[in-house]
């Protein structure tokens, strides 16, 4: 997976294809959020399970 700036990935295409992705973007996040089984996590939350997958349980 690439990660890159959506400035960045901008330069690469079209600005109708960036539009269309910037929409398809948000409208999956609208989706997932109105999605009763969409789990949200606090800032601990978080941080215990970053820190578990880098270092394993504890």
């Amino acid at each position: 997976m690439v990660v890159m700036s959506l400035e960045k990935y901008s330069n690469l295409i079209s600005e109708k294809e960036y539009n269309e992705y910037v929409e398809s973007e948000l409208q999956e996040a609208e989706e997932e959020a109105s999605d009763p089984n969409t789990k949200y996590y606090s800032h601990d939350e978080m941080k215990k399970i970053v820190r578990s997958s880098m270092y394993g349980k504890r």
